[in-house]
């Protein structure tokens, strides 16, 4: 799928070169893994014992291919599971960075363009914020690039090998995040758009660009009335995939109706008539604000100007390829939104990238109409906004990494411990498996009475400087002065408490 153009071998290498050097310094900074990744990790260590088990051990495991990748890798090579996923991570984003160039090689045949998209992508605030994450997204937009890069493909040649390629990309895709099934399903839909194709050939190529995913569905419905059992584990949050399908927009009209409603209520008599304008006008700016955050305002200025000059002069059967997915990522998106209200930059990704194969043609455009200012401006810009992602400018989390292995070194096993922190508990390297039911278990520090403290012969307390406020009752009822402080410049702290003698 890969082909590459010995004119462009130099711009893929120290592209490649440099996205690897790009995950390497990223995860060397990350002083602590995310919360997702400690189910990601556990689920892979447990799978290694016990597969079912380790699929259901908490809720992203119920999608557990990446689960599966990482205990894979950490078998195969000897390494642990956080290093297996790093690297693993790595690899998927080296591919993705490697998807994005070829796509733009496909729509332009300039090599000062590819340099372009080479700085575009490996520049990218988010792209490399999210690095320090260990999520399967990494793998998602892997396979969902280079399914793009087969589109394009079977858009220029009309060969099958392509349609099939795509399907499998984007099958692959599925297996890291639930909405490659909905690209799967809607995206060729764009061939009726092909206008100087013929019916007939629009026909073939709808039909040619589903035939995998057809033979996959057929042989899942009938291998799950063969085996009932070991498909309701295995299919895990493909019911959500229906649901989303027949009844998201369903859903989201029903989340509005009832924020409209709330929202009556807050406005009182006067107001109300505006609550349904309210609502719209904040959810549509919010929706789009997100989209800015993710992109990057410098970038969203130069998509803006790339389509107002029409910078990308690919043939059309391109551009329709571009569109769709990126049409179908902000339905996706769109339907989240109205259903839950909230965003996050890593839910938005697809459709930056998608939106970023504009911007090596918006630089490009302003070098030909030789506005050195706003060229030099630009990339200015594109390296500013850049530092963020490459460089930890937040506080650090090490605090929790330090608690954690103070507890695992000074603690008895057989000792009445509190912790609440999924976090904290993970790095005490207390829990193993079981730390998703003992956070369950474990009450909130909030509704434990003062003498419910007493049980307790140490207490780990995790309190960030937004919570301090809420947590006094809590500091108050246990009444003591904490044995040990951990605590990063903002004031978010750990304290570690013993009642053994009180």
């Amino acid at each position: 799928m890969f082909q590459l153009n010995a004119r462009y071998f130099n711009v893929y290498f120290f592209a490649g070169l440099f996205s690897l050097l790009l995950s390497a310094i990223v995860a060397g900074r990350t002083d602590v893994i995310n919360p997702d990744a400690i189910c990601y990790l556990e689920s892979a260590a447990l799978m290694k014992q016990d597969f079912y088990a380790g699929v259901q051990l908490c809720g992203q495991a119920k999608w557990p291919f990446y689960s599966m990748c990482v205990a894979g890798f950490s078998t195969l090579f000897r390494m642990s599971e956080v290093a297996s996923a790093y690297v693993i991570d790595a690899l998927f984003s080296l591919i993705t960075v490697m998807g994005f160039l070829k796509i733009t090689a496909l729509l332009s045949n300039k090599k000062r363009i590819l340099m372009w998209a080479a700085v575009v992508i490996l520049l990218h605030h988010d792209f490399n914020a999210v690095k320090t994450y260990i999520v399967r997204d990494h793998g998602f937009w892997a396979f969902y690039v280079s399914s793009i890069v087969c589109l394009l493909y079977y858009a220029k040649t009309r060969q099958i090998g392509y349609a099939l390629a795509w399907n499998v990309c984007l099958l692959l895709a599925t297996l890291f995040r639930i909405e490659g099934g909905v690209y799967l399903l809607l995206v060729p839909l764009c061939v009726w758009c092909q206008t100087n194709d013929s019916f007939s050939q629009r026909a073939k190529s709808f039909f040619s660009l589903y035939v995998v995913t057809g033979i996959v569905a057929v042989t899942f419905f009938t291998w799950k009335l063969m085996h009932p059992s070991h498909i309701s584990v295995l299919s895990g949050r493909l019911p959500e995939l229906v649901d989303q399908l027949s009844q998201g927009l369903l859903l989201a009209k029903q989340k509005m109706h009832v924020t409209v409603s709330q929202l009556e209520t807050v406005l009182g008599v006067y107001g109300a008539y505006n609550a349904t304008l309210l609502l719209f006008v904040s959810v549509t700016l919010c929706y789009f604000s997100n989209i800015v955050s993710s992109l990057s305002l410098i970038y969203v200025v130069l998509l803006v100007y790339a389509w107002y000059r029409q910078s990308l002069t690919a043939s059309a059967k391109y551009r329709v390829v571009l569109w769709s997915y990126l049409i179908v990522g902000m339905a996706v998106t769109i339907v989240f939104f109205g259903e839950n209200l909230f965003l996050t930059n890593r839910y938005l990704m697809a459709i930056s990238l998608v939106a970023m194969c504009w911007i090596p043609f918006a630089l490009e455009s302003l070098m030909e109409r030789r506005s050195k200012r706003l060229f030099v401006m630009a990339l200015f810009l594109i390296g500013l906004t850049s530092i963020g992602g490459i460089v930890d400018c937040g506080y650090s989390k090490k605090y929790i990494d330090s608690a954690g292995a103070w507890v695992a070194d000074h603690v008895p096993a057989s000792s009445a411990l509190y912790i609440k922190d999924i976090e904290v508990m993970y790095y005490s390297h207390r829990f193993g498996s079981g730390i998703f039911k003992a956070v369950e278990e474990t009450p909130s520090a909030l509704s434990v009475t003062k003498d419910q403290w007493k049980q307790y012969q140490y207490i780990v307390l995790h309190i960030d400087k937004k919570s301090r406020i809420e947590n006094e009752s809590v500091l108050q009822a246990i009444g003591l002065q904490p044995i040990q402080v951990f605590q990063n410049k903002r004031g978010d702290e750990v304290l570690i408490y013993d009642r053994r003698g009180a």
